[in-house]
């Protein structure tokens, strides 16, 4: 956010007395660790300091985000992002260090985060007690075991549960602000007294120089997952010196990581080692719970007189199939121990009704309608369309400050022509809904011999988008979202007859959801208990090779149910999926 300098600032002005009462009720707000003692150190009111030493500079990032800093005694100490709630600085941070949660990473991937990287998943270090909970968009600070310094702030991009339902893959940490940054540049570029052992090579426990982020103390932290990050780096600041050399965790081995963390595979223990693959009493109780929520959102059975159903038979034919794509649940590994005391703390919470009937302990109901159920997400893979600049729409990117390679969400698109229009005055003002053309967006939305110089605010949106070049993006449960030119084709299923009276069920497109056609034919194969083949689809010599399954019989149903619980496609309760396009043409059962 900050490793290039500004695109513009504003001078410092001075806080004004009821801002300054608002930014201290914020703090206390935001940050429950801090204490009144503890405000009053760090933002004391006017009563007791000089109402100038307080100021406040507005910027824009090189990025074209906008925000604004607050200086204590000239010093950076919060800031905040029009897309981001207020945030402590590293100079905030290093006085009062648990101010927000922390996470660790080990030392060379720090190294990365300082240079322009965000945090992948796997290059969390999660202790033995398990990670602290914490929900998307929540503050957080990365720190490595040697030290307790804070030297990157950032927000999370997914929650816990979320984490641990994705088995720790894809992106953890946007990072935002680093030591070293232009942010950081504005102070004093000072570091706290008791760590001022930091310039000393011959220290015992260095914590920030380059001897402070080698992985010499990694070993003592049980439990862990080896690193990943992700994203482009940029060029190190000088004063952080040359790249290490002496560390546990190679730099070289680091480096293949970070190559290889876009796609979530690298770093990732696969299960041979017992320290890494163990998952904690904590977490599992986590994936229990998303497993619950699932099956009771998409598996129950909607019919009332489908109950009473025997806890251990909801269990197994419910539950452990509602587990997230690539994770395995025990409710023996979790700090429940047992199936029924696991359900009884649920039936508290009003997800399910119980009943013991001759010793037996059976599910009466279950709360489809509960607000947590309604309100809940199962992890899944999921696909959002992209739009990009191209022809046209080139100079109307430039115009609303944007990149020729950026990539909007149609939320975004709309967001930014409404800036756009609001920016040049272009609002009708007999009819708000209504836009007055000007010469750029004439140039984009209108035809050869259209001379309209008024258009709807949604006509002009959809027009705009038919000219930009489309892009997907699928977020897969289990790593980075990976984006793709062109729109997602759903993945096709066509049940046909052959051979006179039989029938056969052709599946295909499922490359584009990164599903392995073998393995997907094998489960196929055993799931609807039929004779499966594979044959190439035809298609051109630059494009990537593809498939088709042939199932013997009509297999539609079971077909969706391995794309739903297998790998993670995204079905309703009427079975349908917009990303699965079944064609029936045998006249029989889907």
């Amino acid at each position: 956010m900050f490793r290039k300098a500004f695109q513009s600032t504003k001078s410092r002005s001075a806080v004004k007395s009821s801002d300054r009462r608002k930014l201290r009720a914020e703090v206390l707000s935001l940050f429950s660790s801090i204490n009144d003692e503890q405000l009053s150190t760090l933002l004391p009111s006017k009563e007791t300091k000089d109402e100038f030493e307080l100021a406040s500079m507005k910027f824009i990032t090189s990025g074209g985000d906008q925000g604004v800093v607050y200086f204590i005694d000239s010093q950076p100490s919060f800031f905040r992002l029009d897309s981001h709630p207020l945030l402590p600085t590293v100079y905030t941070l290093l006085k009062f260090p648990t101010m927000i949660h922390t996470i660790m990473t080990h030392g060379p991937v720090l190294q990365r985060l300082i240079q322009g990287a965000d945090l992948m998943l796997p290059g969390v270090i999660i202790p033995g007690h398990g990670l602290h909970e914490f929900k998307a968009n929540d503050p957080i600070s990365v720190t490595i075991p040697q030290s307790s310094m804070p030297l990157v702030v950032g927000v999370t991009c997914v929650s816990r549960g979320q984490a641990m339902a994705q088995n720790m893959r894809g992106k953890g940490v946007k990072v935002l602000h680093t030591c070293g940054d232009q942010l950081w540049a504005l102070g004093d570029k000072s570091l706290p007294p008791q760590d001022q052992t930091l310039h000393n090579q011959d220290a015992e426990e260095p914590a920030v120089n380059e001897d402070a982020w080698h992985d010499g103390s990694a070993e003592k932290v049980p439990d862990t997952m080896v690193v990943g990050v992700g994203q482009e780096k940029e060029e190190a600041p000088e004063h952080w010196g040359e790249p290490l050399e002496d560390v546990n965790v190679k730099q070289e081995e680091a480096q293949e990581i970070i190559e290889a963390g876009a796609d979530g595979t690298a770093g990732y223990d696969d299960g041979s080692s017992s320290s890494s693959s163990k998952v904690s009493p904590a977490d599992m109780d986590i994936l229990l719970e998303i497993s619950l929520l699932t099956a009771i959102k998409l598996k129950a059975p909607e019919d009332p007189k489908a109950f009473p159903i025997g806890a251990s038979q909801f269990y197994s034919a419910y539950i452990i199939p509602s587990r997230p794509v690539g994770t395995s649940v025990d409710v023996k590994g979790s700090s429940y121990k047992k199936l029924q005391k696991f359900l009884k703390v649920y039936e508290k919470k009003g997800y399910l009704k119980l009943k013991e009937v001759r010793s037996e302990l059976v599910i009466m109901s279950v709360a489809t309608h509960h607000q947590d159920i309604t309100g809940f997400v199962p992890p899944s893979k999921q696909a959002v369309d992209l739009y990009g600049a191209r022809g046209s729409t080139l100079p109307l990117f430039e115009a609303m400050g944007l990149g020729k390679d950026a990539l909007l969400t149609m939320k975004e698109l709309r967001s930014c022509v409404d800036d756009y229009i609001k920016r040049r005055d272009l609002i009708d003002a007999t009819h708000p809904r209504t836009v007055n053309l000007d010469a750029l967006l004439a140039d984009v939305v209108l035809k050869k011999d259209d001379t309209a110089v008024l258009i709807s605010r949604d006509e002009l949106l959809q027009r705009i988008a038919n000219m930009m070049q489309p892009f997907h993006q699928i977020a897969f449960p289990n790593r980075e979202p990976q984006v793709r030119k062109g729109t997602l084709p759903p993945i096709h299923i066509l049940v046909e007859k052959v051979r006179g009276t039989k029938t056969a069920t052709r599946v295909s497109n499922m490359e584009y959801y990164d599903v392995d056609t073998e393995q997907l034919a094998d489960h196929l194969k055993v799931k609807c208990a039929s004779s499966t083949s594979v044959s190439p689809l035809p298609v051109g010599k630059q494009v990537k090779p593809r498939h088709e399954i042939m199932v013997q019989g009509s297999k539609a149903l079971e077909v969706c149910n391995v794309l739903k619980d297998i790998y993670g496609i995204p079905f309703g309760k009427d079975g349908a999926s917009k990303y699965v396009e079944v064609e029936n043409k045998a006249g029989k059962r889907r």
